[in-house]
């Protein structure tokens, strides 16, 4: 029994006037609905699966903050407020942010302790995103989340990725080659590469002839490998 979306059953007549089987029309519409969401959500299996890449990246991080540090210091929560609310009023942020976030969706800054994560963003809710940044002080007797980085990091995720996929990498390096460098987004970049964490998507579509062609190729590779 094929399972589809009520818009997908021109797709599936057509495949069945070509005689097509099932089994091949599902598994082309599965190809479909996995590449659509990895378009749309930067996620091959919706943006609630795993966050699978999470300790790449943040090995990735600490990496690149062995070199080039955290970029600039907030002395306190007003003043992150303020470059935070700079950022959200750049082309850059409106740019990336354009049809994913609401225009007008506030971000609220405020502080926590005592926990081991520099910082952490919830949202988005009816009045907007919210960031914590840790004042707690690390072993440079500074707060680890009180930073440029930190904020970067979690204005990522503020954009519209829950997770450390594609599309959140990509546009944290967009915020740091904008407003730290282009020289520190590069070597962030080599970090991530290093992790084997991917920086593109691949939006092209295959049509259903394509697909079949590859699919068939991959299997006889596969048989010709046993």
């Amino acid at each position: 029994m094929l399972c589809y979306n009520s818009d997908q059953r021109p797709v599936v007549k057509a495949l069945q006037g070509e005689n097509w089987d099932n089994e091949e029309i599902q598994k082309s519409l599965d190809y479909l609905n996995r590449k659509h969401m990895l378009i749309n959500t930067g996620r091959k299996h919706g943006k609630y699966s795993r966050d699978s890449d999470r300790s790449k990246v943040y090995n990735a991080e600490f990496k690149y903050e062995r070199t080039y540090g955290m970029g600039l210091q907030f002395a306190n929560i007003a003043m992150a407020q303020k470059y935070c609310d700079k950022i959200l009023a750049s082309a850059t942020w409106k740019k990336m942010s354009k049809g994913r976030v609401s225009e007008n969706l506030a971000i609220t800054l405020g502080t926590m302790r005592g926990s081991r994560i520099a910082g952490r963003a919830w949202g988005p809710s009816y009045w907007g995103h919210h960031i914590e940044l840790n004042t707690t002080r690390g072993l440079d007797d500074l707060p680890i989340g009180l930073n440029q980085y930190v904020l970067f990091h979690e204005l990522a995720h503020c954009v519209g990725n829950m997770h450390h996929d594609t599309e959140f990498r990509i546009d944290l390096l967009k915020l740091v080659s904008r407003f730290i460098g282009k020289e520190q987004a590069t070597y962030l970049k080599k970090c991530f590469k290093e992790k084997k964490l991917k920086l593109s998507i691949n939006r092209k579509v295959m049509a259903p002839e394509q697909w079949r062609k590859m699919s068939q190729r991959i299997s006889k590779a596969r048989s010709a490998m046993k």
